[in-house]
């Protein structure tokens, strides 16, 4: 099962593996309902917000909208019962985690994900706030 592959690559100790692997969970999760969105439907502050010109029509899934959420349920079910969420709820502690290890000079103990590190705006120099 693709599950139980996803969920060795969220468990690697390299951080762009885990980070792909995550992203493809998710991916799996929205059952692939988003590809079929026009992006002038979106919007942040507002979820989806219907189009004049696509009201009533289609949404360029040729009719499978309804199917697209179902199979998300599903695979949102599967990943459950395969313990990814938890795998996945683990992965993104450590990564929260992590950035913290490294600015406190214990590098020795972190796992150095320098791609989280890079990215985190909460990457501060915390050692000569002790004292």
């Amino acid at each position: 099962m693709i599950f139980y592959d996803l969920m060795e690559r969220i468990e690697s100790t390299q951080s762009d593996v885990r980070l792909d692997a995550a992203r493809i969970v998710l991916y799996i999760l929205q059952g692939a309902y988003l590809d079929f969105v026009d992006e002038e439907c979106v919007s942040i502050g507002n979820g989806f917000q219907s189009s004049p010109n696509r009201e009533g029509g289609d949404l360029g899934t040729g009719g499978h909208e309804e199917a697209c959420l179902i199979q998300g349920i599903f695979n949102a079910y599967k990943a459950y019962e395969a313990g990814l969420y938890q795998t996945l709820c683990t992965m993104l502690m450590l990564e929260v985690d992590d950035p913290w290890d490294v600015s406190c000079q214990v590098e020795s103990n972190s796992r150095g994900s320098s791609v989280s590190n890079s990215r985190s705006a909460s990457n501060v120099d915390l050692s000569d706030s002790g004292g």
